[in-house]
C-alpha cells in the first residue's frame, strides 16, 4: 500500500490546523481548527476529528460535502520545526466511526500545494522515525 502512495507514512500525533477554503466568488467563514494526525507523508496526512466542529454536527451530509468539495489549508506543527508548514489539501475520503453512523472519524487529505521544501522536510521527519 505505500508503494502505492509513493511516500513512506508514519503513524503521529501532530498539531494541525484545518480550514475549508470555498473557492469562486462566494467567501465561507470557517476559521481554523486545530486537531491531530493520525499519519503523515510527504503526500498527505491522515486528521483526527474526533473533539472538533466537524465530528458531531447535525447535518452530516453538508459537512461531507465541504470536506470533499473544496480545498482544505493546512497548518501543520512539526516537532523538530519553528515554523508552520503551510499547504492546501483535497480530502480523499472521510472515515466514519461505525458504517451507516453519522459522525466523522477523520479525513484522509492529499497535498495539492506545498512549497517542495515543506514537503521535503515532511519527508525527513518521517524517515528519520521510521
Amino acid at each position: 500500500m505505500d508503494e502505492q502512495r509513493g511516500h513512506q507514512r508514519l503513524k503521529t500525533q501532530v498539531l494541525v490546523e484545518i480550514k475549508i477554503q470555498k473557492t469562486g466568488n462566494g467567501q465561507m467563514d470557517i476559521r481554523y481548527i486545530e486537531a491531530t494526525t493520525r499519519d503523515l507523508s510527504a503526500g498527505g496526512i491522515f486528521i483526527e476529528l474526533a473533539g472538533t466542529q466537524f465530528s458531531e454536527q447535525s447535518d452530516f451530509r453538508v459537512d461531507d460535502f465541504l470536506l470533499l468539495k473544496y480545498p482544505i489549508q493546512l497548518r501543520i506543527l512539526l516537532p523538530n520545526q519553528e515554523d508552520l508548514i503551510q499547504a492546501e489539501g483535497k480530502a480523499v475520503w472521510i472515515e466514519k466511526r461505525l458504517p451507516g453512523e453519522g459522525c466523522r472519524h477523520g479525513v484522509a487529505i492529499t497535498f495539492t500545494l506545498i512549497d517542495p521544501q515543506d514537503r521535503k522536510s515532511i519527508d525527513n521527519f518521517v524517515l528519520t522515525r521510521l
